[in-house]
């Protein structure tokens, strides 16, 4: 899954051991190193347990000044746009369990 942010493209994959791999595209070394950390740390919430939800909750909504239309929604950040590629992730699991 991919969303525009006013740094470049994110990239959200899933594995089969249920953890995550974030990606942006993007020439600065400083943003690429940041979305790998976070990308580690939600493995990390995850791993312990945490909810999609909650992770969503505390991601969203948070501003930058490089906030970008994309795909007809505002995004307002890195962590706003990981937000909202895991609440597309939360959706297809739940989706799964429900089958």
């Amino acid at each position: 899954m991919e969303i525009k942010t006013g740094e470049g493209t994110l990239t959200l994959e899933t594995r089969d051991d249920g953890t995550i791999n974030l990606s942006i595209e993007t020439k600065n070394e400083c943003t690429q190193a940041h979305v790998l950390c976070l990308g580690r740390i939600i493995n990390l919430l995850l791993a312990s347990g945490v909810e999609y939800g909650v992770i969503i909750r505390q991601l969203e909504d948070i501003s930058s000044d490089q906030g970008v239309w994309a795909d007809g929604q505002f995004v307002k950040s890195i962590p706003d746009a990981v937000a909202k590629l895991l609440s597309s992730v939360d959706g297809q699991a739940i989706a799964v369990a429900q089958d």
